[in-house]
């Protein structure tokens, strides 16, 4: 019985994941797999059984929102009316972002599907619709991607863009990923940590991130994981992907910043991997490193990724914002942010909370 579970285990396994049988000239390649810099203790091999024993038998408390989430309708209409030399961006969902910049949009971290899981059955479920359905989606010029896990890197998002022939950014290894998925070659262009191309008018950087990737049982750390530097005339956005929080941020704002705007992660944390994921705290004191301007904080509010209550990122993170005086935005989903002249946002997850936790 053993031997057929793990047969069946590789079998699926071969179909989740793409791996590129090769290697990369930087030293943060070694053995065979990415590590990060600096690299991360190990976990306890007893830890996974932790995690899941907790998950299996522990009461959660507000692990999905009673009420729903609300988020604001958009239609490709709206978009194309925004004017298109000034520079905005709307978050999708979880780390979803679209960015309206002088005229061509760009998508980050693409996720559309209803799990953030390989299965369609199993898996994270989304706590609310996408902001905007594929089908309204205006033309897309660029995609960005950050890692190669679920949530972040969606199969059917990605064959929907197809048509739009995008160029992709991606980190190291994760092209094997999308030609798979019939992306062509020419339109995929991979970066290592600290790599820069030139934009008709700007700049992009791939910049480190402290996490690890995989989609499959074999493939953990074969593909590169970060986050990037968006730079158009003179705008600059830093996008957090998933990380823990580590002294590069100083770095990342040393080199890049100020930053008009920081889209960082706040959520899905928990003791258990303190080194791959921030803290609210955490994620406050990485807009301050990275001299972010404004913080929009990410990676919360669609997905029950860890054992916090939905919510306590956005609570927590507003508080840690106010008493650190970092300008905290917190739009809706599908709400429109104007980079350049962003307005003030109430805290709409209040609402959507029950009257106890309030």
């Amino acid at each position: 019985m053993v031997f057929g579970i793990t047969a069946i285990g590789v079998a699926i396994n071969h179909t989740l994941v793409t791996v590129a049988n090769r290697s990369y000239d930087v030293d943060y390649f070694q053995n065979d797999v990415f590590v990060n810099q600096p690299n991360l203790d190990k976990d306890s091999p007893f830890t996974f059984f932790k995690i899941l024993y907790r998950r299996v038998t522990q009461p959660r408390e507000a692990a999905r929102p009673a009420n729903p989430i609300p988020v604001v309708a958009l239609t490709k209409a709206n978009l194309l009316d925004l004017p298109d030399d000034g520079m905005f961006a709307v978050k999708l969902g979880h780390s979803s972002l679209l960015l309206k910049m002088n005229g061509e949009f760009w998508l980050v971290d693409p996720m559309f599907s209803n799990r953030a899981s390989p299965f369609s059955f199993i898996g994270p479920k989304r706590f609310h619709a996408p902001a905007l359905s594929l089908s309204q989606l205006p033309e897309i010029s660029y995609v960005l991607l950050t890692h190669n896990h679920y949530d972040h890197l969606d199969r059917q998002s990605i064959q929907a863009l197809k048509a739009a022939d995008p160029q992709y950014f991606v980190p190291l290894g994760v092209g094997a990923e999308l030609q798979s998925w019939g992306v062509p070659a020419k339109q995929i262009n991979q970066f290592g940590w600290w790599d820069e191309q030139t934009l008709s008018n700007g700049k992009l950087a791939f910049t480190p991130a402290q996490h690890f990737s995989g989609r499959g049982l074999t493939d953990r750390n074969k593909s590169l994981w970060g986050s990037w530097v968006l730079q158009i005339n003179d705008t600059r956005l830093f996008v957090s992907g998933d990380s823990g929080y580590f002294d590069t941020f100083k770095e990342i704002g040393k080199r890049y910043g100020p930053f008009d705007m920081g889209f960082i992660e706040n959520g899905a944390y928990a003791a258990y991997w303190p080194g791959v994921h921030m803290t609210p705290s955490e994620t406050v004191q990485a807009a301050l490193d990275t001299k972010s301007r404004y913080l929009v904080p990410i990676h919360n509010s669609t997905f029950d990724l860890a054992f916090h209550p939905w919510f306590e990122p956005l609570e927590k993170v507003s508080d840690k914002a106010q008493q650190a005086r970092v300008a905290l935005l917190t739009p809706r989903f599908g709400e429109v942010i104007n980079i350049q002249q962003p307005g003030t946002f109430p805290k709409w997850w209040k609402q959507v909370m029950l009257p106890r936790y309030r």
